[in-house]
C-alpha cells in the first residue's frame, strides 16, 4: 500500500510497502538523504534524527551521505570488495551456529557486533559496552517518544554511545554503521532462525539457503527526502517532504533479499552477499554439530 499524509505546516510523508514502488523510488533523482531542517514541522523533527543519529566522532556516517557525494561512492565500492563471503573460519561463525541452536553463553547482539566489526578490523572486539551503545543508538532513531529521545540527546547520552562505538571501531564510520545500526537487522534474522531451529519440523524443512532468506530482516523503514516539486508514486513531494520506504515489511512479504538490501538503489548496502552467506553458513554450521 502506498499512502500520502499531509497535514499543512505539520506533517508531509508519503509512506510505501509496495515493493515495486519502493525499487522506484529508492532511485528516483528527486529524493535524497537531504535531511536538512525544510518542509513541515514534524517532517523536521523526524530529519534531525537521522541527522543526530546517523553520526560517528569523526562526522556523519556513510550511510547519512547524499547519491553525489563523491567520498561516499568510493567507500561504498571499496566496502563491497571487503565485505566479501567466503571466509568463514572466524570462531565467532561457530557463536552464531550456537546461539541458534539455543546456547546463552554470550549475548547475540555482542556476538553479531563482534564478526561484522572484525570483517573491517581483524582486532575488533565487543563487549557490553560496545553493544550498550548500539542499542543506544538504536533507540535514538527507532524510538516513538519524542520527548525522551530529545531528553537523552540533551543529556549527552547519543553523544557518548556513539563515541563508545567510534573507539572501538577506531574511527572507521562504516564500522560505526556496521556494529552501531546495521547490526540491528543481523540481530533479528539471528532470532528469526532461533525460533525456527526450536521447532524440528521447520528445521527439517529449511536448507541453509531457504532459511537464510526466510530470516533476512531488512531495516523497518528507509527515509529519503525530496529535493525538488515533482509527482511520484504516492504523491507529490516538495524539498523537505519525507518518503518512509518501509523496507522490512516489503522484503518479509517476498522474502526478496535484494529488496531488503536495497540492491538496485544508487544506496545498497554493499554487505548484502556477505550477510546472506553468512547467515546461510550459520545454519549449516549449526546443522553439522547435531548430525
Amino acid at each position: 500500500m502506498t499512502r500520502q499524509i499531509r497535514v499543512p505546516g505539520l506533517l508531509n510523508v508519503i509512506r510505501t510497502d509496495d515493493a515495486e514502488v519502493i525499487r522506484t523510488l529508492a532511485n528516483h533523482r528527486a529524493l535524497d538523504r537531504d535531511f536538512e531542517a525544510k518542509g513541515p514541522l514534524i517532517n523536521r523533527l523526524l530529519a534531525a534524527r537521522l541527522r543526530r543519529g546517523l553520526r560517528s566522532a569523526m562526522g556523519p556516517l556513510p550511510s547519512a551521505l547524499m547519491r553525489d557525494d563523491e567520498a561516499r561512492a568510493n567507500a561504498q565500492a571499496d566496502l563491497r570488495e571487503r565485505y566479501k563471503p567466503g571466509n568463514w573460519d572466524d570462531p565467532g561463525v561457530g557463536n552464531l551456529a550456537s546461539y541458534v541452536q539455543g546456547a546463552d553463553s554470550r549475548p547475540v547482539g555482542e556476538l553479531a557486533q563482534e564478526i561484522v566489526g572484525r570483517v573491517l578490523d581483524s582486532e575488533y572486539r565487543s563487549n557490553e559496552e560496545t553493544w550498550d551503545a548500539a542499542t543506544k543508538v538504536q533507540r535514538h532513531l527507532q524510538g516513538r517518544n519524542p520527548i525522551l529521545r530529545i531528553i537523552r540527546w540533551l543529556s549527552g547520552e547519543l553523544m557518548r554511545a556513539q563515541n563508545v562505538l567510534s573507539r572501538a571501531s577506531r574511527n572507521d564510520g562504516a564500522s560505526v554503521h556496521g556494529t552501531g545500526v546495521a547490526v540491528h537487522n543481523l540481530v533479528d534474522s539471528l532470532d528469526w532462525m532461533r525460533k525456527a531451529w526450536a521447532d524440528p519440523n521447520r528445521r527439517a524443512r529449511l536448507t541453509p539457503h531457504t532459511a537464510a532468506h526466510a530470516a533476512i530482516r531488512a531495516p523497518h523503514t528507509v527515509l529519503r527526502a525530496g529535493c525538488y516539486d515533482t509527482d511520484l508514486l504516492g504523491g507529490t513531494v516538495a524539498p523537505g517532504t519525507l518518503v518512509a520506504l518501509d523496507t522490512r515489511k516489503a522484503a518479509s512479504r517476498s522474502m526478496d533479499a535484494h529488496l531488503a538490501f536495497l540492491g538496485d538503489s544508487w544506496s545498497g548496502c554493499p554487505a548484502e552477499a556477505w550477510v546472506m552467506a553468512l547467515l546461510e553458513e550459520v545454519w549449516r554450521q549449526a546443522g553439522e554439530d547435531v548430525s
